[in-house]
């Protein structure tokens, strides 16, 4: 059975928690169902190993990656919600039992109206988190299993893209799809769509090995063919040059959020400037430009936050000193790992991952010389 199928089964097991569901559910839904329980036809990307081999990926990367295509949907494009013409909601298109309850309760699943798509058959990237970590780590990804063969012999293929991606991040997934899907922009949020057939793509970046929590359920279990697919792709598009900037060291400031912050930066930036490191602040930068100052430099220091998704386009080469407020994201250590990065992690003394903390200097400097 596979593990989402039993995330899912083991949860919908409490009684207060279904109970607590069913009274957001949209008038005419009559509840969730599996993929087991509904019309669906299964694809996996471990049977054609060009997309997933398990051997050559990590042991925190194994497990099961697994699609559905099902016949007479109802699709809500920005949740990546899916129901069957019975009125149940297929439980495993939802990231996890989190975004469902949540698209449920904010009406991501209400009577909205319906849109025409322009093909019988339909995907979407809707993923329901908006941050561009999970843009990039789980929304975007899932187009690597448009490269199924299975999915590759169907003649035309729409894949519905709503707003909250930037123009340049639909450039990137248009060089990241085959030549048989086509992008249909969806222009609101509050709408829907009735497929002939639904194609539901795996979110690759899903912990596939044991039961799951939230907090390491994402980044690292990308498997290694999409990694290398999306590094090709994205230095042929945008001319990255991994031999650039030889020694250039940066460092990620924080200062503009609200959350996550170095109460001590100022005195961190210095002693960093000292050793030659560049403070560089990555709100506003458009994608390329954030791609290409990934792939040019040695040393990278920055704390736990989006700006470390960017590894996913750095030289493989680089050196990196993540700052946590406590230890309990291994989201980007795992995602180094999966890239074969040099990870270091300098973890302070905050209660929850979210808080302002101070880092000890005499840390700091231990963790950038053991990069040497």
């Amino acid at each position: 059975m596979p593990l989402a199928l039993r995330n899912f089964k083991h949860r919908g097991a409490s009684a207060l928690l279904e109970a607590l569901v069913r009274k957001v559910y949209p008038k005419g839904f009559k509840g969730t169902c599996h993929t087991a329980d509904a019309s669906t036809r299964p694809f996996r990307l471990n049977d054609a190993p060009e997309l997933f081999n398990p051997e050559r990926n990590r042991s925190f990367q194994q497990g099961s990656i697994e699609g559905f295509c099902l016949t007479d949907a109802v699709v809500w494009p920005a949740a990546g919600a899916v129901a069957t013409a019975t009125g149940n909601l297929i439980n495993e298109a939802f990231f996890d039992e989190n975004v469902r309850n949540a698209a449920l309760r904010y009406g991501a699943c209400g009577a909205f109206p319906f849109i025409r798509a322009d093909a019988d058959h339909v995907a979407t990237l809707g993923h329901f988190y908006q941050n561009y970590f999970h843009r990039h780590v789980d929304s975007i990804p899932r187009v690597h299993a448009l490269w199924h063969p299975y999915l590759r012999a169907i003649d035309r293929i729409t894949l519905l893209v709503d707003k909250r991606f930037a123009p340049d991040e639909i450039e990137l997934i248009r060089a990241l799809i085959p030549t048989n899907v086509h992008l249909q922009m969806v222009t609101t949020e509050l709408c829907r769509i009735r497929a002939k057939c639904y194609i539901h793509l795996p979110f690759l970046s899903r912990r596939r090995t044991t039961e799951f929590r939230w907090w390491v359920n994402c980044a690292g279990y990308l498997p290694q063919e999409y990694l290398e697919f999306l590094r090709n792709r994205v230095r042929a598009k945008y001319a990255l040059d991994w031999k650039s900037g030889e020694g250039r060291k940066i460092y990620v400031t924080r200062r503009g959020a609200t959350v996550r912050r170095l109460k001590n930066e100022v005195a961190v930036v210095s002693y960093l400037e000292a050793l030659g490191f560049e403070c560089v602040v990555l709100e506003g930068m458009p994608l390329p430009e954030q791609m290409r100052l990934f792939a040019s430099i040695d040393v990278l220091v920055a704390q736990h936050g989006a700006a470390l998704t960017n590894l996913l386009y750095a030289k493989p080469s680089l050196r990196v000193v993540e700052i946590l407020s406590n230890a309990r994201c291994q989201i980007y250590e795992s995602l180094a790992t999966a890239l074969g990065l040099t990870y270091q992690p300098v973890i302070c003394d905050g209660i929850n991952k979210n808080d302002d903390v101070t880092v000890p200097l005499d840390l700091l400097a231990a963790a950038i010389g053991s990069l040497a």
